[in-house]
């Protein structure tokens, strides 16, 4: 059987009722299982073997169902944890200071092409970006095809 991730979000006030009905949900696989299980006891006793093998089959395949929703659960469960957690240690209302500028920009018209290059790849550093070399280049030549 096929499994999706599947992504939405919930406010913070549903949360719980969301992970209650998941966890319910359960229910259903298992109440599906029962339900298997007097199948499959029918058809051993009329020896059916084969019918009771597939039916046997599709018992495992609840089962796995259940688990999959229970570790769904269990993972949804343990990123509120972490979240807890998390918003717990962050002090609020820090502003971090921005460091001044190391040097005065130096217009475009007045700096080499080379000085450009090198300063608009320290300005990109210091973002804490990372823009491969051949994309930086692109961007430039357009910039100062627009520029003329």
């Amino acid at each position: 059987m096929t499994r999706f991730n599947v992504a939405y979000t919930v406010s913070e006030d549903e949360y719980d009722d969301e992970l209650v009905r998941l966890l319910k949900g359960t229910g259903d696989f298992l109440e599906a299982y029962n339900s298997l299980i007097s199948s499959a006891s029918s058809l051993i006793e009329s020896d059916n073997h084969e019918g009771a093998l597939k039916t046997i089959a599709q018992l495992r395949d609840e089962l796995a169902n259940a688990d999959y929703r229970l570790h769904d659960v269990m993972n949804m469960i343990i990123q509120l944890l972490k979240f807890n957690d998390d918003k717990s240690k962050k002090p609020e209302n820090v502003q971090v200071a921005q460091p001044e500028p190391t040097s005065k920009p130096v217009p475009a018209k007045e700096a080499p092409a080379k000085d450009m290059m090198e300063e608009v790849r320290d300005n990109i550093k210091s973002l804490g970006l990372q823009i491969p070399e051949e994309q930086l280049q692109q961007m430039l030549r357009k910039a100062n095809d627009k520029a003329s």
